[in-house]
C-alpha cells in the first residue's frame, strides 16, 4: 500500500513538469523567433531561455542552488565549467546557474521532443 500511495503523491509533480516543458518550448519557439536580430541578440536569448527552463525545473523537483563566485563572465563572455558529473541533476543545475548548452551525443537528434 505504501508504494501506491507514493506513486499518486507523485502526480501532481509529473504534470507539472509535462505542463512546464511544453509550455517551455512554445515560449522558447515564439520568443526565438522574436529574437531574430543579430547573433548576439540570437545567443543571449537562447541562454536566457535556458536558464529559465532548468531553474523552473530544479523549483518544480524542490531542489535548491547555490551558487559560489561570479559566474557573470561565464555568462557573457563564454567559459569552460568542470564537474564529476555526480547525477543527471548537473546538466540543470549548470543550466539554470549559467545558461550553458550541452552538446549531446548525435543519435539523441532522431529522439522525438528530445532531439529538437
Amino acid at each position: 500500500m505504501n508504494s501506491i500511495t507514493r506513486f499518486f503523491r507523485k502526480i501532481p509533480r509529473l504534470a507539472a513538469i509535462v505542463f512546464f516543458l511544453i509550455w517551455q518550448y512554445f515560449a522558447a519557439t515564439i520568443e526565438l523567433r522574436r529574437a531574430s536580430g543579430s547573433e548576439k541578440e540570437m545567443q543571449r536569448a537562447i541562454a536566457r531561455r535556458t536558464r529559465l527552463w532548468a531553474g523552473g525545473l530544479l523549483k518544480i523537483l524542490g531542489i535548491t542552488c547555490e551558487t559560489a563566485g561570479d559566474l557573470s563572465a561565464v555568462r557573457e563572455n563564454g567559459g569552460l565549467l568542470i564537474s564529476n558529473h555526480q547525477s543527471y541533476l548537473d546538466i540543470l543545475v549548470h543550466a539554470a546557474a549559467a545558461g550553458m548548452r550541452f552538446a549531446p551525443n548525435a543519435g539523441i537528434r532522431s529522439w522525438p521532443f528530445f532531439g529538437r
